[in-house]
């Protein structure tokens, strides 16, 4: 007999500390799968089994098949928690889930996007209606509500759709930054990261962090002056194997992290060492709910 549990699963670290956000029915066995989607995934998951000792069982899969094999034949899900439900394999799998109690939650920005199909070829769209799938986060047939940090947002964006079906946005346990000040330890153990170590002497500075894009934006560093901070600091995107920088960019002053770590978590870490930051960005989502700081002097999406 299958056991009655609770079931998260997450496909990047940010789902990841999301899933940890969500409340929890602690009557039941709470287990997460860690999908095999991202940069050093099997790692992370052999660090999350080490430090988080918040759930019951940590299962790592390399594919949508695995997950759906354990929702069959290993567990029987009370509650399924999943990190999306609009892409077309994905809400296929929540079909196939035996669950009646499933739910999304935030992973970014396309929480609240009701665009991301506007160049979808027609053909494409037809499918999707066929499949009874919809464009928009927390719509799918048999999803019961989204748990999103940012409730009015939420509602703004899709009101006008709500005829398709009714809004049921629900509420993390903590606002973001919180989880993220909650989580700063276990983060730092998780990904490996000393921060004393990478950021020796970067304290009470003047600090440029750049969050790169994909593919590598390298005009960038032809425009910004590097000798208007005392530290430049380099957070690449994953899918960057190497960066290489221009000869000017190549000193002392430049930090490259190669750590996978959020950059939410290095925002935080480097405005409590009491420097300010100017951030550059290409539409990245990191940076949501972290701008609105004195420590933060400037946010530049370019």
């Amino acid at each position: 007999m299958s056991l009655l549990v609770n079931i998260f699963v997450c496909s990047k670290p940010l789902q990841y500390f999301n899933s940890r956000n969500l409340p929890k029915n602690e009557t039941l066995k709470n287990i997460l799968i860690i999908e095999n989607r991202f940069k050093g995934a099997y790692e992370f998951y052999e660090n999350v089994k080490k430090y988080d000792a918040s759930w019951s069982k940590v299962h790592y899969a390399t594919n949508r098949l695995q997950i759906l094999s354990l929702c069959i034949l290993k567990y029987k899900a009370v509650n399924f928690y999943y990190y999306l439900d609009f892409m077309l394999m994905d809400g296929l799998l929540l079909y196939a889930v035996p669950c009646k109690n499933i739910y999304v939650y935030e992973e970014g920005i396309s929480a609240y996007r009701k665009n991301i199909f506007k160049k979808t070829a027609a053909y494409r769209r037809r499918i999707r209606n066929v499949l009874g799938l919809s464009e928009y986060p927390g719509f799918h047939p048999k999803v019961k509500g989204i748990y999103v940090y940012n409730h009015q947002r939420y509602l703004d964006t899709f009101h006008t759709f709500s005829y398709i079906k009714e809004l049921n946005p629900l509420s993390f346990n903590v606002p973001f930054i919180e989880m993220i000040r909650n989580d700063l330890h276990l983060a730092l153990k998780i990904f490996c990261f000393n921060d004393n170590q990478v950021f020796y002497g970067v304290r009470n500075k003047n600090v440029l962090l750049y969050i790169t894009s994909w593919p590598l934006n390298e005009s960038f560093f032809a425009t910004t002056n590097i000798d208007e901070y005392d530290y430049c600091i380099i957070k690449p995107h994953p899918h960057i194997k190497e960066l290489q920088l221009p000869d000017g960019w190549r000193n002392n002053k430049t930090i490259i992290i190669e750590s996978v770590i959020l950059v939410e978590f290095l925002i935080k870490i480097l405005t409590d060492k009491n420097n300010t930051l100017t951030i550059y960005h290409h539409n990245s989502s990191s940076v949501m709910y972290l701008t609105n700081q004195p420590a933060i002097k400037q946010v530049i999406n370019i």
